[in-house]
Formats: structure tokens, sequence, C-alpha cells
């Protein structure tokens, strides 16, 4: 693996799970007052566009990455819409 595809899994990775500690707490506290619902839109949006940009230009860091990213973002929506309703 070159150097330059090292970079490139290492920033997919940690994009990939930077919002993954924020649906757990969602979870964990039932609570999603202070979770925005316009950026989780906004970045439910850009997660799926860099994931099909990443397939268009062949790029598996991109793809994955961020493929995985838009799942945990649609999550978090599903998390969002849910505990409002019953909060």
């Amino acid at each position: 693996m070159s150097t330059i595809e090292i970079v490139g899994f290492s920033a997919a990775l940690l994009g990939a799970i930077h919002m993954v500690p924020q649906f757990i707490k969602s979870i964990t506290t039932k609570s999603v007052k202070d979770v925005s619902f316009f950026m989780i839109v906004i970045y439910f949006f850009a997660t799926g566009l860099w994931a099909i940009y990443g397939y268009m230009i062949n790029s598996l860091p991109v793809l994955l990455g961020d493929g995985f990213n838009f799942l945990v973002t649609l999550a978090q929506l599903v998390v969002k819409i849910k505990y409002e309703k019953n909060g």
C-alpha cells in the first residue's frame, strides 16, 4: 500500500467515525434536543454526494469512508425524528 493510499484510508476512517459518538449518545440518552436537524440533513446529502463521487472516480477510501458516514448520518436522522416525536 502506498503512502497516498495510507493517508487516504486514514482520513476516510477518521471522517467516517466522527459522527459515531453523537449517534451512540443520542441512543443511550434518548435525547436529541441539542442536535441540529438541519446539520444532520445537510451532512446526509454531503456524505451521499461524496460517496457517489468516490464511486465515480473509483476512489475506495472516499467511497467507503463517506458511504459508512452516510449510513451513520441516516441512522442519526432516524433517531432524531423518532426521539423528537417521543420527547
